[in-house]
């Protein structure tokens, strides 16, 4: 039920009420009317029997008016007199008809009083469903506010769900996205790692292969210097030779020189002096000739050696050059490694702990995404609990429609009912109220009639009073017949024995008339 429909049905149940409670001022002004009647019914109860007190008093007075002139008057005051007692004898039974029917009266208003306190039950337990009914509908209107209130309070439960389901889906595609860069950097990091692991190799093949140069080139540099050194000594010990050879060669020359300078008769003197001949002396060009002939070849190996010697020291020279270039560069190489070394560690060192970052952000990551998945099967289920409570609650708020469009279709019938019984009940009071009000002009009409009838018999009083001088005829002219002038039918002529007041005034209306005219 919405708020409209429950301010339309308040503004209804407020005009019944502001209906229940005109009806209540109407039936209490009605009560007041009954009170009023019925006190206006005991003072004519009580004036009516005062006034049989008074017909009795006057027909008993007749009476004996008639016992004592019965004798002494004529055949006109006998029949006056007659027409007296019938007069009288009519008059009481009016009176009597009337009597009777103020006692039906009587209990017709009585039987009203009952009806009407029935009806003031009918009322008190009208008021009392009323009441009742007027408090369910407080408690239904307070139980739908309720309701109400908790559909909006799980509605906005479940909005506030919804808006954090999907909070815990944007955070866990956020999650997955940084998963997935993380799995990617994952793998980036596992090939970069692979590809430094495979430079490393490669750069540790390679210092090896330094190394083992560097190792073969101090070796080859020390059996160099040591060859350099060798060298150089059999260089020396060559120089020394063949400068000692060439001293020796020279002063061979000197001799050799001085000598054929001399003559030769001289040396033939000094070689047949020692007892030298011709084939000493052959032998001994011929050795002169061989020791030419390998100092010759000594000079010429002197020569090849000593080009030798040159191009060796120029290699050495160079190869001296070459390696302070290379111990340079051996020690760039050192210097290198060795900040590549550093590097590396550091590098190691970094990696170490970014790895342990990586992996405790992993390990914190996992930690979350369960949690998310155990927050987000925990939600689901929670909201599977709020639809299947929901769906309790529109089957209760479907429920409780039915139940109030009964209750108010229950409430209309039993508005129509109490309208309908409300009608009835204005509808008799208005016709009671009518013959209350016929009742008190019959009630005033009998009261006329019953002072002019006073009036009449004071004057027959009167004139039977008066002295008899005044004759017979003059007494008969002056009193018209008693039956032509009140015209009250006996009990025999009435059909029914229920005085009807209306025909006597309206038969006195037109004898009034009959008697202007």
């Amino acid at each position: 039920m919405s708020n409209e429909e429950i301010v339309q049905r308040n503004n209804e149940q407020r005009v019944v009420l502001h209906a229940i409670l005109h009806f209540e001022k109407r039936i209490k002004g009605k009560n007041k009317e009954l009170d009023n009647l019925s006190r206006k019914l005991k003072k004519f109860d009580q004036e009516g029997s005062q006034i049989r007190r008074e017909l009795k008093e006057k027909k008993q007075y007749l009476e004996s008016i008639q016992n004592t002139k019965l004798y002494d008057a004529g055949e006109k005051e006998k029949s006056e007199l007659h027409a007296m007692n019938r007069l009288l004898n009519n008059i009481m039974e009016s009176v009597h008809s009337l009597q009777q029917d103020s006692e039906d009266k009587e209990e017709e208003l009585k039987q009203k009083d009952k009806t009407i306190n029935q009806y003031k039950d009918k009322q008190l337990v009208l008021q009392q469903r009323i009441r009742n009914l007027q408090q369910q509908i407080s408690n239904k209107e307070y139980i739908a506010r309720t309701l109400t209130n908790q559909v909006n309070q799980k509605n906005h439960m479940i909005n506030l769900q919804n808006d954090t389901k999907k909070r815990m889906m944007k955070v866990i595609q956020e999650k997955n996205k940084s998963l997935k860069y993380f799995k990617t950097t994952k793998a980036e990091w596992k090939k970069r790692n692979h590809q430094k692991e495979e430079d490393l190799k490669k750069y540790k093949s390679k210092t090896i292969h330094l190394t083992n140069l560097i190792l073969e080139y101090e070796n080859r540099r020390k059996n160099t210097i040591n060859d350099t050194i060798n060298f150089s000594k059999i260089e020396n010990k060559l120089i020394c030779t063949l400068n000692n050879l060439e001293e020796k060669v020279q002063d061979k020359q000197l001799e050799f020189e001085t000598l054929k300078k001399n003559n030769k008769g001289w040396w033939m003197e000094v070689w047949n002096i020692w007892g030298s001949d011709k084939e000493q002396e052959r032998e001994s060009q011929e050795k002169i000739e061989n020791i030419r002939e390998e100092i010759a070849e000594l000079k010429s190996e002197f020569n090849n050696y000593s080009n030798i010697f040159k191009e060796l020291n120029e290699n050495i020279q160079t190869n001296q050059e070459n390696d302070t270039h290379l111990s340079t560069l051996l020690k760039e190489l050192k210097e290198t490694v060795n900040s590549y070394k550093e590097k590396e560690e550091d590098y190691y060192n970094k990696e170490s702990d970014m790895k342990e970052k990586y992996q405790i952000q992993m390990n914190e990551m996992h930690e979350k995404y369960h949690t998310l998945e155990q927050r987000y099967t925990s939600l689901e289920k929670k909201l599977e609990q709020y639809k299947d409570k929901e769906k309790q609650y529109e089957a209760e708020v479907i429920q409780l429609k039915e139940k109030l469009q009964k209750e108010e279709q229950q409430e209309a019938d039993r508005e129509n009912e109490q309208l309908q019984i409300k009608e009835n009940y204005e509808q008799k009071l208005k016709n009671l109220h009518d013959k209350m009000r016929k009742y008190e002009k019959n009630m005033q009409a009998l009261k006329k009639r019953l002072n002019e009838k006073d009036k009449q018999i004071k004057s027959l009083q009167q004139r039977n009073s008066s002295p008899q001088s005044q004759g017979s005829n003059h007494s008969t002219n002056m009193q018209p017949n008693m039956e032509d002038y009140y015209n009250i039918p006996r009990p025999s002529q009435s059909k029914t024995t229920v005085f009807n007041p209306y025909k006597y005034i309206n038969d006195n209306k037109g004898g009034e008339k009959k008697n202007e005219t």
